[in-house]
């Protein structure tokens, strides 16, 4: 399906962006001029030249007044008033700042950064000598005393000002870009859970667009070969299943004929070669039991959970197990702290004892002539969890890793040709059927193989 094109592009988008960033940086650039301009028409802050000027305007009034009027000075001077041999007669400078004074009017150089400008009165029988300073300042004088000076005020408010514009622009912007981008995140999400039957929505951005496109064109091609995959599975498992099916009429016949010929006088020799057969007969008929099931294991239509009795349940188990393994005289000890008999599961209790009987029948075969296997059951956070210990001699480090895996054979350690490699990865599909999980290790103190089952005993 093609999706509609659009004519938008992410350079387009990222144009947008930095012209949006451009303008409202000068939008911001214009507030903070105008909030300058408003606080000089209000005399908020006064400009840097303010009172240099008002001096100059005051300089014939304070030269020529009969008597020297302080009041007459702007409130942000202050002034030394001395004789014209140099005494002191008046002052409201600090004692640092009237030596200062005293030096410029002398003519010595003072650092103006720290101690400001001086201006020098001349009246007829003193001097007047007025500090002030160039830079602009505010007209209150708590905000002089607490808040930075005009200049860095404004470089602070222009900062943030900055930073706020470039958050909420990218803020805006990458919303946008993350509705545009839903469709491509809702797409990939539905292929990763296999949800092939979806229509794959439009984006309004032209890259966007073209990943949507490749995205619909991967689903269709997922979902022709997921189907053409299902389809030659469903195919095998039904020929599996005819061909184990079409195999059980011939063995039959075998096994009654051999079973037949069992019964007329035969030599030791081949009453011997007869046994064998019958031996191996039978485990063909084993085989084509597992084969069976691998034909079906998947059908969740064999999958019927109902609610059964936990220590019922258990005690079949263990008369079940004990009977296997009277067969090799190995003695089973069976524990459990289940203290509850009435305590309730939704298993399927045809399936989960075979598979827990698969488990003890691989620990059973592994272990020595009269052993001992260990069963031990308990309840942990809401799963039963179910513990087999055989005897044997472990897990070899392949089998660990494969155990569970289709046929695996381990060639080293537990396995010998006799046997399919089906058990454990028999238990293992009932087991996650059940919403479980099956682990294989060696156990710590005796080296011993160790197979652990949790199960919930709730519906999943």
């Amino acid at each position: 399906m093609e999706l509609k094109k659009s004519n938008r592009s992410l350079k387009m988008i990222f144009t947008q962006y930095f012209a949006t960033v451009s303008l409202a940086f000068i939008a911001l650039l214009c507030l903070v001029w105008l909030a300058f301009v408003i606080s000089l028409k209000t005399n908020l802050v006064i400009p840097a030249n303010q009172t240099e000027q008002k001096l100059q305007r005051l300089e014939d009034k304070i030269e020529k007044a009969d008597t020297f009027q302080a009041n007459r000075l702007p409130k942000d001077t202050t002034y030394l008033l001395i004789t014209k041999d140099g005494k002191i007669k008046e002052s409201n400078m600090s004692k640092k700042l009237q030596k200062q004074a005293l030096a410029s009017y002398s003519g010595k150089a003072v650092n103006s950064a720290d101690y400001g400008y001086f201006m020098v009165f001349k009246r007829q029988k003193e001097v007047c000598i007025v500090n002030y300073r160039l830079e602009a300042h505010y007209s209150v004088a708590w905000m002089n005393k607490y808040l930075p000076n005009v200049t860095m005020l404004l470089l602070i408010l222009t900062g943030l000002g900055v930073l706020f514009v470039f958050t909420l622009v990218t803020i805006l912007f990458a919303r946008r870009l993350q509705r545009q981008l839903s469709p491509i995140i809702a797409a990939t999400q539905k292929i990763a859970k296999q949800d092939l039957d979806f229509t794959v929505q439009s984006s309004d951005i032209k890259e966007f667009n073209q990943v949507l496109n490749s995205l619909d064109t991967m689903r269709a091609a997922l979902r022709e070969s997921l189907m053409y995959s299902w389809q030659v599975e469903q195919e095998k498992q039904n020929q599996i299943a005819a061909l184990t099916h079409d195999i059980k009429t011939p063995l039959t016949v075998i096994k009654g004929n051999t079973e037949l010929l069992k019964q007329t006088e035969l030599s030791e020799t081949q009453e011997a070669f007869v046994g064998y057969s019958l031996k191996n007969i039978g485990q063909v008929e084993t085989y084509l039991q597992q084969l069976s099931y691998l034909a079906k294991n998947n059908q969740l239509q064999d999958f019927h959970p109902e609610k059964i009795i936990v220590a019922a349940f258990l005690e079949e188990l263990s008369q079940n197990s004990q009977s296997l393994a009277a067969t090799k005289g190995i003695k089973v000890q069976f524990s459990t702290d289940l203290s509850d008999a009435q305590l309730t599961a939704y298993w399927d209790k045809r399936l989960l004892a075979r598979a827990l009987m698969n488990i003890i029948s691989n620990a059973v075969e592994h272990s020595p002539q009269d052993s001992q296997l260990q069963l031990v059951c308990h309840l942990e956070k809401e799963l039963f969890h179910f513990t087999c210990l055989d005897s044997g001699q472990g897990f070899s480090r392949e089998a660990l890793d494969k155990a569970k895996m289709q046929f695996f054979q381990d060639d080293t350690s537990r396995h010998d040709h006799k046997h399919s490699g089906l058990g454990l990865t028999i238990a293992d599909n009932i087991i996650r059927l059940h919403g479980g999980s099956l682990s294989l290790s060696n156990d710590a103190k005796t080296a011993s193989g160790r197979v652990d089952v949790a199960l919930p005993l709730a519906k999943m």
